[in-house]
């Protein structure tokens, strides 16, 4: 896939707040681009790939993050040149 099909694809997930919504993320609906991404680098070969999916409520800790350490330490790498 092409960078521009592949930037379509990820800006075609419905990934809208839930306003009326008392967790983090506030739908379902944002978890699935993350879930979406964390196969497509798992399909590249990247094995050190996480998604935490931890829900909170308003005032409480949590986050839904996507995790890849190779990635990170290129950056630090490439960053430090």
């Amino acid at each position: 896939m092409d960078i521009t099909n592949r930037f379509l694809k990820y800006v075609s997930f419905p990934t809208m707040s839930d306003e009326g919504s008392d967790t983090v993320p506030s739908s379902d609906k944002q978890l699935v681009l993350s879930r979406y991404l964390v196969d497509e680098l798992l399909s590249l070969g990247i094995s050190d790939v996480e998604l935490d999916e931890i829900r909170a409520r308003d005032g409480e800790e949590g986050n839904a993050s996507l995790a890849c350490d190779r990635l990170g330490k290129q950056r630090l790498t490439r960053a430090g040149r």
